[in-house]
């Protein structure tokens, strides 16, 4: 113990998977201000260059299971908010979620995470009318039966961050 009785440990890696996104890089921020040591993924190297001065960055497709489960070697726990609900077509939240999360548990599991902290959303059914939120349900079913120690979290809407995305696009 250091001093005051405070651990001298080295503090645990957190991945911040969708670290780029409109939740996402709010959390990366937030984190690395805590002094948290974050390894920030998201598919786009350039948007990450906000971080590359106070963090690990990982330029990761989801889709690519083999850099996935690199990016989660050393890591002690993950923070995803990644997900694709304004995508269209192939990259639409029906043809890409599920999968994506899939391969996330898999790399967990496989390297030893110890936590996965998955934001979700509030009121999900298997049998919603709303497509991204029976993605979710299904999404959560993948995390609860993947053997990953996990934590859902169900908030509702985050008005602040979408209401650029509602009410005054661009």
């Amino acid at each position: 113990a250091g001093e005051r009785g405070m651990s001298t440990a080295p503090r645990p890696r957190v991945l911040v998977v969708g670290a780029t996104g409109q939740l996402g890089s709010v959390i990366t921020r937030k984190l690395i201000a805590s002094g948290a040591k974050v390894r920030a993924l998201a598919r786009h190297e350039a948007k990450l260059g906000e971080f590359a001065s106070q963090a690990e960055i990982a330029a990761v497709d989801l889709r690519d299971v083999r850099k996935l489960t690199e990016a989660c070697r050393g890591i002690e726990q993950i923070i995803s908010s990644a997900n694709n609900n304004l995508g269209k077509g192939p990259n639409s939240p029906t043809r890409t979620d599920l999968s994506i999360y899939q391969n996330l548990c898999a790399a967990a599991r496989n390297t030893g995470v110890r936590r996965l902290i998955y934001l979700s959303s509030r009121g999900l059914t298997q049998d919603s009318p709303v497509d991204v939120f029976r993605v979710k349900w299904y999404i959560e079913d993948a995390i609860r039966r993947s053997g990953v120690p996990f934590v859902m979290l169900r908030p509702s809407a985050f008005m602040e961050i979408w209401i650029k995305e509602i009410l005054a696009k661009g």
